[in-house]
């Protein structure tokens, strides 16, 4: 998404509150280019809406859940003074295994309304458009779902900032939050 859609979309909308994630890591990664790309984006986004008058609030989503802990090499003070050098200071700190459970529950309100696909050990929501779970775990599409819908509980616009990597799996998560009744929600994703 082009950053000048975002202001324009604020400044037709007047969102209230604003959540601007960058720099996401995985607890088993070493901060690099990737992470100071993301934290520069998500600083000039959160400086120009706060100029513009907006209430915005800085999110760092770490993955505390897909890697194994043993392998657990990130700093996370480190890390948080990194990105601060690199402008952006974080307000909300957000671990994935927290969202385990409000996955789950999302998983079985799916249930109820939607013909899932049982194949393997995954479930994937119709015709495979997107898994769900995988050796009875939630996956990341779960698992960002909880997370949107615990940020569009608090912030009226949600912008994230993700590597190209993510936007076939962020596809899938609008897939999900659509059949989950978010059809027309402010999320935008900055994809580098």
């Amino acid at each position: 998404m082009d950053v000048k859609e975002i202001y324009k979309w604020a400044h037709k909308n007047k969102p209230c509150s604003i959540c601007v994630e960058a720099a996401h890591i995985y607890m088993d990664e070493k901060p690099n280019k990737s992470h100071r790309i993301s934290a520069q984006i998500g600083a000039d986004i959160s400086t120009q809406l706060k100029k513009d008058g907006y209430i915005v609030i800085k999110q760092l989503f770490i993955d505390d859940y897909n890697p194994v802990a043993k392998n657990f090499i990130l700093d996370i003070d480190n890390y948080l003074e990194l990105i601060s050098s690199w402008g952006f200071s974080p307000d909300i700190i957000t671990f994935e295994k927290l969202l385990e459970s409000p996955a789950n529950n999302l998983l079985a309100k799916i249930t109820t309304q939607n013909n899932l696909i049982y194949h393997e050990k995954k479930v994937y929501l119709e015709k495979k458009k997107a898994c769900l779970v995988d050796n009875n775990r939630p996956t990341c599409n779960l698992l960002d779902t909880a997370l949107y819908i615990a940020k569009l509980s608090m912030f009226e616009m949600v912008i994230t900032i993700l590597p190209k990597i993510f936007k076939g799996q962020q596809k899938k998560v609008q897939k999900i939050l659509k059949i989950l009744g978010y059809s027309s929600i402010p999320i935008f994703n900055i994809y580098y």
